[in-house]
């Protein structure tokens, strides 16, 4: 039977910085991550950049260095996650979803089951989640660091489960040389629409609103 004081749920900057901060202070901890380290990162589509400059998503007093500190790039803010995961040696469970939560007189009783993917993107969608028995272990807390980024917001219209429609934008290259439409109108749809067109790909916008926001 594993117990620990505490049980992160989620191995992205939060939870890593948390377990950071957890074992500098010397409490029990472990974190348990249903992918790999910052799992919703590793679905983005290559080259992907970050909005914030490096300084606002550092972790853990580790400063994030990139070429001519512009803008981390996925592939960039991934190796660094690695990088303090290492230098700290955390301790952390990947391929390891928590299925079920249920409090307990004297903390929380956990139900987890190895994954083949992290929560959210596209094989959220295609794969079966389980890959072995489900397994019980205790925690006297529980932090749920999961973020809200790993799943898509889908528009209930018939065809959107149509195996051409995607609800991730994958590497561009893919789209080369077809017409795409991209159904939204932030940051992360016209950031889509850009890469396409740069690609080589017919590219048309559906947007409910009536222009974009300059200053997104």
């Amino acid at each position: 039977m594993c117990r620990n004081d505490v049980v992160i749920v989620g191995a992205g900057p939060i939870g890593i910085e948390l377990g950071v901060e957890l074992q500098r202070r010397g409490i029990d901890f472990t974190i348990i991550e249903a992918g790999t380290v910052g799992a919703t990162m590793q679905w983005w589509a290559p080259g992907t950049r970050f909005f914030s400059s490096p300084e606002r998503i550092a972790i853990a007093g580790v400063p994030l260095v990139t070429a001519n500190q512009d803008k981390a790039t996925r592939e960039e803010y991934l190796a660094y996650l690695r990088t303090v995961v290492g230098a700290f040696n955390l301790r952390i469970e990947t391929c390891t979803r928590v299925i079920q939560a249920r409090r307990t007189t004297d903390g929380f009783e956990l139900v987890t089951q190895r994954s083949t993917h992290g929560v959210g993107g596209p094989a959220e969608l295609t794969e079966q989640m389980a890959t072995a028995e489900p397994r019980v272990r205790y925690a006297r807390r529980l932090v749920l660091a999961i973020g809200d980024m790993h799943r898509p917001r889908m528009l209930g219209v018939p065809g959107e489960n149509l195996p051409h429609v995607s609800h991730f934008l994958a590497d561009p290259h893919t789209y080369f040389g077809s017409h795409v439409l991209i159904v939204g109108g932030k940051n992360s749809a016209v950031e889509a629409a850009i890469r396409c067109y740069r690609i080589g790909c017919d590219v048309t916008i559906s947007y409910r609103g009536t222009r974009f926001d300059p200053d997104r």
